[in-house]
C-alpha cells in the first residue's frame, strides 16, 4: 500500500535527546563523580516510567528525579532543571530532520507526531517554532503525556489511527511511514503493520532519512527546491 502519511518522533528525530544528555551534562558541569551519574541514571529511568504518561508538571519530574537520586543541595530544583534545559539548548529543533520533513510535506504527504514526551516541553518546543508546527496535521499531534499512554504500547499506535482515519478514513497502518529512534518502538509499529523507519539523529545523516523514506515510496519536493 502506498505511504501517505508520515509520522515521526520527537526526541532523538527532531530534536536531541534530552533528559538523561541534561542531567550527565549538568553533573559534569558540578564536577559530580560517577556515583552520581549513576544514581541520576537510576531516578531518570524511574521518574520516566511515570512522567511520560502522567500530565504532570515539569519542575515536579525534575524534583522527582532530585529526590530519587538522593541529591540535597538545596540550589538544586525542579525549577532551575527547567530553566537550564531550555538555555543550554536541549530542547532546540534540528533543522535538518525538519527540511526532510517540510520536503515531503510539500510532496503532498500528511505529517503527524507520535512521541513519549513531557507536554510542557512539547508546548514549548512548538511555541519557539511556530514553522515546525505548521509542517504536521493539527489533530495528529500525539504526546504520550497527554494520552495516558506511551510507545510500545499498541493502544497509542491504535490513539494514532484514529486520529489519521478521523482525516482519511480509509487509511490503514501500511499507509503510515513512522520514524523512531527507538528499536523497541520500530518493532511494535511493524508488528501492527506500519512501515517504519529507524532514524537517529545525532548518528544518522538527514540523507540517510530521505533515502530511507524514498525507498518506501515517498517521493520528497525536488533538490532545487530544498533549502
Amino acid at each position: 500500500m502506498p505511504v501517505t502519511w508520515i509520522v515521526t518522533d520527537l526526541g532523538g528525530v527532531c530534536i536531541g535527546d534530552v533528559h538523561f544528555p541534561f542531567l550527565a551534562d549538568y553533573a559534569q558541569r558540578r564536577g559530580w563523580g560517577g556515583d552520581i551519574l549513576i544514581r541520576l541514571r537510576q531516578a531518570h529511568n524511574r521518574a520516566w516510567q511515570e512522567a511520560k504518561i502522567k500530565d504532570g508538571s515539569e519542575t515536579e519530574y525534575w524534583d522527582n528525579i532530585i529526590r530519587l537520586a538522593g541529591i540535597t543541595d538545596p540550589t538544586v530544583t525542579g525549577t532551575l532543571f527547567c530553566d537550564l534545559v531550555r538555555k543550554n539548548g536541549f530542547l532546540d529543533l534540528l533543522p535538518n530532520t525538519h527540511s526532510v520533513l517540510e520536503e515531503a510535506r510539500r510532496g503532498g504527504y500528511h505529517l503527524g507526531i507520535l512521541s513519549n514526551h513531557l507536554s510542557e516541553q512539547t508546548d514549548y518546543i512548538f511555541e519557539q517554532h511556530p514553522e515546525f508546527v505548521k509542517t504536521f496535521e493539527p489533530g495528529v499531534i500525539l504526546v504520550s503525556s497527554q494520552l495516558g499512554l506511551a510507545k510500545p504500547d499498541p493502544a497509542i499506535f491504535a490513539a494514532l489511527m484514529q486520529r489519521i482515519r478521523a482525516q482519511d478514513p480509509t487509511a490503514q497502518p501500511a499507509n503510515v511511514a513512522f520514524i523512531d529512534d527507538k528499536s523497541e518502538n520500530i518493532s511494535q509499529a511493524r508488528s501492527l503493520g506500519f512501515q517504519a523507519i529507524c532514524f537517529r539523529a545525532e548518528r544518522d545523516s538527514p540523507d540517510k532519512l530521505r533515502r530511507e523514506l524514498e525507498a518506501l515510496g515517498v517521493h520528497l519536493a525536488a533538490a532545487e527546491d530544498r533549502n
